[in-house]
């Protein structure tokens, strides 16, 4: 696909590829879609509520662990993966 570099328009290229020049997340939301239910769960039972006013606090709660561990590595992990099914879900 990057062979044909500016020659040609990328729709074209893209149909020879997969037989369809629309672009197609559904692969990929089903890829994902464990993530997703697994996401809405934790929000739920976390009672996070994802949005503009939502403030750091929510997801980030005091942490009195002393262990050194990184403490934020997995909300983190958390706020990242829900903005990207969010954006998958905006763009299908």
């Amino acid at each position: 696909m990057l062979q044909a570099g500016s020659s040609r328009p990328w729709p074209e290229i893209l149909e020879e590829m997969t037989g369809s020049k629309k672009l197609d997340a559904a692969a990929m939301l089903e890829y994902f879609m464990p993530l997703s239910d697994w996401l809405d769960k934790t929000l739920e039972a976390e009672n996070i509520v994802p949005g503009w006013y939502s403030k750091v606090d929510d997801f980030f709660p005091d942490n009195d662990d002393d262990s050194g561990a990184n403490s934020i590595g997995q909300p983190t992990s958390l706020i990242l993966a829900a903005i990207f099914v969010l954006v998958l879900r905006f763009f299908n």
